[in-house]
């Protein structure tokens, strides 16, 4: 039979900040929010745009909606590199 395929655990994006970080509906500071990164919590982090500026997480208290946060804003639990580059 096949290998199972080995699970990745997930990059979470934690905000270490003492004010909230704003998710945008998109990789682009004018875009329109889409909810805050509240200090002290974490994002699932689903992918990133190709330049690593931007990552795209799922936001946490509605669930199935993504959103954007600005990656320096915010501190990834694992390397960037490994992060899917994703469409927005």
């Amino acid at each position: 039979g096949a290998a199972a395929p080995t699970s990745v655990p997930a990059i979470t994006a934690i905000n270490l900040g003492a004010s909230a970080v704003n998710l945008r509906s998109a990789p682009d500071v004018n875009a329109a929010e889409a909810g805050l990164l509240n200090p002290q919590s974490s994002a699932i982090v689903l992918g990133k745009t190709a330049d690593d500026q931007w990552v795209q997480v799922q936001v946490s208290d509605k669930p199935g909606q993504t959103a954007w946060v600005f990656a320096q804003l915010v501190q990834l639990s694992g390397p960037i590199a490994s992060i899917p580059v994703v469409t927005p």
